[in-house]
């Protein structure tokens, strides 16, 4: 009997994680709406470097839909692989894109292949670096070639919207962060994480 109970445990605690990691996937499905409508916006706006830094953004999302909605098993290197190449390489064809539209900064910026090949170059070789000097470096790349741009952009075009969308990625991305074994006020933060660069990709989108 006492068997019996602890399979029924099992099961239950299960199923339980089948749930949570399901709520993941509804929030992952909501990013990469959002970033789509953000890339849709920036590609009709002629910004096709920041539209396909949104694209990335989406892929990485939807697959994330795959690993926790279908198959862990299947996806989650894909998944991995997609969220490093987003945040190394599309978030800063974001900040390319920003960083191009401000005169402080537009003689300094390299053309966008050479840019992009630097990008890819940075996250392939990030990873023979240990874990916390890779989550370090993606901070600080992230700051550089995304932050920095955007904000400085849109503070120098007055752009409020903008400004808005820059600070809310920074609040989802830096005291939130996307923990999946952490909670804030009983909800998961990497689902916070998600509906807030979410919120930041609807203005986006409407900023342009």
């Amino acid at each position: 009997y006492g068997d019996h109970r602890d399979l029924h445990k099992e099961y239950r605690r299960q199923r339980q994680m089948c749930i949570r990691d399901r709520t993941v996937a509804v929030s992952d499905a909501f990013s990469a709406a959002a970033h789509a409508y953000a890339s849709y916006r920036a590609y009709e706006a002629g910004a096709v470097q920041a539209a396909a830094g949104f694209a990335l953004v989406v892929a990485a999302s939807l697959v994330g839909v795959l690993r926790f909605g279908y198959s862990e098993k299947f996806f989650a290197q894909a998944n991995g692989d997609l969220a490093d190449l987003a945040a190394y390489l599309g978030l800063p064809l974001v900040g390319f894109h920003f960083a191009s539209t401000w005169a402080a900064a537009a003689p300094f910026v390299p053309d966008a292949f050479s840019f992009a090949v630097f990008c890819s170059a940075v996250c392939a070789a990030r990873r023979s670096a240990p874990e916390a000097a890779d989550e370090v470096l993606k901070i600080l790349f992230n700051v550089g070639a995304f932050v920095v741009p955007v904000a400085g952009a849109a503070y120098a075009a007055e752009d409020k919207l903008t400004l808005a969308a820059i600070a809310t990625f920074v609040i989802a991305a830096v005291p939130i962060g996307p923990d999946r074994h952490a909670c804030l006020l009983g909800v998961r933060k990497e689902n916070i994480f998600h509906y807030l660069i979410g919120a930041a990709a609807i203005m986006f989108a409407e900023a342009f």
